[in-house]
């Protein structure tokens, strides 16, 4: 008899435990419901111990209440955002799955703006931890991994942009997938959702409006590009040219693919493999042939073959003859051959013999100066706002003693100064 009284008095005091738990978690929901998150939340931890006598009902309403009090007193911290995810996701867990869905939804949105102010303030490291985490919440939402992977190469974790980057050419990540969008009605923001039931969630709550669908940009060309970039920072040049060549086997006329293979070998050197690849990419993509002709001409140019770099810029004028960089390219190419001349003539004397040399360079250079004169004006006849340009012709025209002309940018800069 005793001991029945004693099972008795044990679940009565069970009992009294979840009611004085539900009573504190109806009082969270209020506070909740006045925005007082802080005095929810110490309510809440003071229930937490002991939730396990609660039902299914009552705990999906405790985690519900948790992961929004936790959330929205987080300040930003990665810890608390990640403990407020757990609870929404132990709300779904316990049947409420449309609060805590919309509870992960709003995490991962906070996530992601959290990690664009970051990046814009170049805290790369927090950026990326924020983005994966959205991506963990939200693994259908594979651009928050290819944004994650992306601010660790910045924040130079070479093994985590690995990690990621990694991942996602493994998945065969495109980038290119459709988001679906409604835009909220109190703020008027557009809003993305992981795909097409979430939104309906959402919609059904008579909050939001306009239901669209956006397809987003190919990336999968970048995640390739940028793993070798990585494997090729880390001092590992093998890996980085591995992984060009084998994703280039799968998709051989891949223009991004092509890019990234001539980068590195432009990186590592290997000349002649990185101008095959430039021409190839002139014959694949004959549209873009004009910036892969400067490409050479700028790469001839640097090796000391000024006049191999001047017929590839009159080939991309050719090409596109609004091209301000070609036009720039062919002035350099006389330009830079006046620089020896000005060199020598500083380290002449004040002999005669010397004075004669002097004025026989000094026509050298100037001839070579009036030779890039015309490719300048035409630079800057199609970039008219280019104060550097006018610089340029300033100085030139000073040097070739053309007063008027010289005066004409003069001006031209002190206009643009205004």
């Amino acid at each position: 008899m005793k001991r029945i009284k004693y099972i008795t008095f044990l679940f009565l005091l069970i009992g009294l435990q979840a009611f004085a738990q539900k009573r504190e978690i109806r009082q969270a929901e209020d506070a909740i419901e006045k925005q007082d998150f802080s005095g929810a939340k110490a309510l809440l931890d003071k229930a937490k111990p002991d939730i396990s006598s609660l039902n299914d009902k009552f705990l999906a309403r405790f985690y519900t209440a948790y992961g929004t009090a936790v959330g929205m007193t987080s300040d930003g911290k990665l810890e608390a955002i990640e403990e407020a995810a757990e609870s929404f996701e132990k709300a779904i867990q316990y049947g409420n799955e449309s609060e805590g869905k919309q509870g992960l939804h709003l995490i991962g949105e906070f996530l992601v703006n959290s990690a664009i102010q970051d990046q814009e303030q170049q805290n790369f490291e927090p950026a990326y931890k924020k983005l994966y985490k959205a991506y963990e919440i939200n693994p259908t939402d594979t651009i928050y991994l290819f944004a994650a992977a992306g601010n660790a190469y910045n924040a130079g974790n070479d093994d985590k942009a690995i990690e990621y980057y990694s991942k996602l050419r493994d998945m065969k990540f495109k980038g290119n997938a459709i988001r679906y969008t409604a835009v909220h009605k109190e703020t008027g923001e557009k809003q993305y959702f992981d795909n097409k039931g979430d939104r309906e969630l959402f919609l059904k709550s008579g909050e939001y409006t306009d239901p669209q669908e956006e397809r987003t940009e190919r990336r999968d060309g970048d995640v390739i590009k940028q793993l070798a970039l990585t494997y090729l920072r880390k001092g590992d040049q093998e890996k980085a040219i591995t992984t060009i060549k084998e994703a280039r086997k799968v998709n051989p006329n891949d223009m991004e693919l092509i890019k990234a293979e001539a980068m590195i070998y432009e990186q590592t050197g290997e000349s002649e493999k990185y101008l095959d690849l430039v021409q190839d990419l002139i014959r694949e993509d004959p549209d873009n042939a004009a910036a892969y002709y400067v490409i050479l001409g700028d790469h001839a140019l640097r090796s000391g073959d000024e006049d191999k770099a001047k017929g590839f810029y009159e080939k991309a004028i050719d090409e596109d003859p609004s091209s301000v960089t070609a036009y720039n390219g062919i002035a350099n190419s006389y330009l830079t051959r006046q620089e020896e001349i000005v060199k020598e003539m500083n380290s002449l004397g004040m002999s005669r013999e010397d004075t004669k040399k002097y004025n026989k360079l000094s026509e050298e250079r100037n001839d070579l100066l009036k030779a890039a004169l015309p490719y300048l004006e035409k630079a800057f006849e199609n970039a008219p706002e280019s104060v550097e340009l006018m610089q340029t012709l300033y100085q030139i025209n000073s040097q070739l003693r053309n007063t008027e002309e010289a005066q004409k940018y003069k001006k031209m800069m002190e206009n643009a100064g205004n």
